[in-house]
């Protein structure tokens, strides 16, 4: 008893020469007093950490008494939890310790020995944690929150402390971790130490009962000021520890926040660059076409003129556009016109209509998402044709937004089905439309979408949503 105390008390070289003392006679024993002298050296281990010399002690006595479990129930349910502790302190047997704490429970819990049970469950939920497994952690965590810590002692406290704390690392939740180390500070448990104290100093007296008896107080009372210093220590060395936690969540705080930051930073200048690439494939796309196509009539008439200034100032414009992410829908659509009435003035033989539904122009889109599907209608979908080629542009309000239609009576168009047939586009256009949009849509919440989709009798149907609240910012 006396050797129990003092493992209490963490009076370790204390404890040793009183557990050394009565060990040798251990053969003489009942069971149950061979029980309560091996589960001393199993805590005496335990509380230095010597977790290894711990377990073996305890393999000593847990299969004697596991054959007379039915005549010391209590005595096994607390092996089986010992058993389970050091498995989990060891990594070993997790599975079985897991079964062990399940069958200990359930004794305690028919006995009603609340502080046991208390025990068992901040196990539980170490071992959980120690397999990883935080949905049965965070099951533990709900069950646990309301218990209560009167009469649970204080290393049992902290013990469920320093589970909850890793557990809301795990899940990270640092706020509610830091709390918990808050709380955890040293408590001076004066009452306990006190008890502990009194019951050494009388058993001692018993014990010893001469002269004898003065030196024992006097080393008790210098015992007792050991452990004040040794509070004070720890006091100062959690003190020191906790400021050293809050610095390194500090500062992984501001490194994750510069890293976000940093990361940031490279998102918008790649997309920046990306954008800036793309723009630049349309304006060497769209000038060849126009060029080509303006060359190989080789004007004659008086009006040759008028329309090179027209293509000039189409070009001009044309550039423009390609240099912004953004333009008015009115721009947009006074772009096309000019490029459709060029193209027919040069004898491209097709109609354009234009229909309009609401006060839409003022609405930003991509620049060139409606030129594009034109040009290629025009290129591609009336080519070889054997009666005249119409486009048909609409565009209409929508609750969330502006619907665009572009639909013509030419050719069925499949933008990137691979074709030997030289009349079929290869896309370019139609891709650069598509990046566009992927890298604007990684910025916004309401998504521009584009389809191509079969006319209903004939020829190619293109529908574009754009949202009202869509922004071309790339912060």
């Amino acid at each position: 008893m006396l050797a129990f105390c003092y493992v209490q008390l963490k009076n370790y070289p204390q404890a040793h020469y009183y557990l050394n003392k009565v060990y040798p006679q251990i053969n003489d024993m009942p069971l149950y007093n061979r029980y309560f002298l091996i589960n001393t050296f199993v805590n005496f281990y335990y509380y230095q950490k010597k977790y290894e010399e711990s377990w073996n002690y305890l393999m000593k006595i847990f299969d004697e008494v596991a054959q007379h479990q039915n005549d010391m129930p209590s005595e096994y349910a607390t092996l089986e939890a010992n058993y389970a502790d050091l498995s989990i302190k060891l990594n070993k047997d997790l599975n079985k310790a897991k079964d062990y704490l399940q069958k200990a429970k359930a004794y305690f819990q028919s006995t009603k020995v609340a502080i046991s049970i208390y025990y068992i469950m901040t196990m539980e939920l170490e071992l959980a944690l120690k397999q990883n497994d935080l949905q049965t952690a965070a099951s533990l965590v709900q069950q646990i929150s309301h218990d209560s810590t009167v009469n649970v002692p204080i290393n049992y406290q902290q013990r469920r402390n320093d589970v909850l704390t890793e557990y809301y690392k795990r899940t990270g939740n640092y706020s509610k971790a830091l709390a918990i180390l808050a709380a955890q500070l040293p408590i001076e448990d004066s009452i306990r130490s006190e008890e502990h104290n009194n019951y050494v100093a009388e058993l001692d007296l018993r014990y010893k009962n001469d002269t004898t008896h003065l030196k024992n107080r006097i080393t008790i009372t210098n015992q007792k000021n050991e452990i004040k210093t040794l509070q004070l220590e720890i006091a100062l060395g959690v003190i020191l520890i906790l400021g050293l936690v809050v610095y390194f969540i500090e500062y992984k705080r501001r490194v994750k926040k510069n890293q976000q930051q940093e990361f940031k930073q490279h998102i918008y200048e790649i997309s920046k660059l990306k954008m800036q690439n793309i723009r630049e494939k349309i304006s060497p796309h769209f000038l060849f076409n126009v060029l080509n196509n303006e060359i190989n009539q080789h004007p004659e008439s008086t009006s040759e003129h008028q329309r090179l200034i027209r293509l000039t100032r189409l070009l001009r414009k044309g550039l423009d556009l390609s240099n912004r992410f953004a333009i008015p829908l009115s721009e947009e659509l006074d772009f096309v016109s000019n490029y459709v009435a060029l193209l027919q003035d040069t004898g491209k033989q097709f109609t354009f209509s234009l229909h309009k539904n609401g006060n839409v122009d003022d609405l930003q889109i991509p620049s060139m998402m409606i030129q594009i599907p034109v040009e290629n209608a025009i290129k591609h979908g009336f080519a070889n044709l054997n009666q005249t080629g119409h486009i048909d542009l609409i565009i209409e309000e929508a609750c969330r937004g502006v619907n665009i239609h572009i639909n013509n009576n030419g050719h069925k168009y499949s933008p990137f089905a691979p074709s030997n047939n030289k009349l079929e586009s290869t896309g370019t256009g139609l891709r650069i439309i598509y990046q566009s949009i992927q890298l604007l849509n990684t910025h916004n919440k309401e998504k521009i979408t584009f389809q191509i989709l079969p006319g209903q009798e004939e020829g190619t149907a293109i529908s574009i949503f754009i949202p009202y609240q869509y922004s071309y910012e790339w912060q």
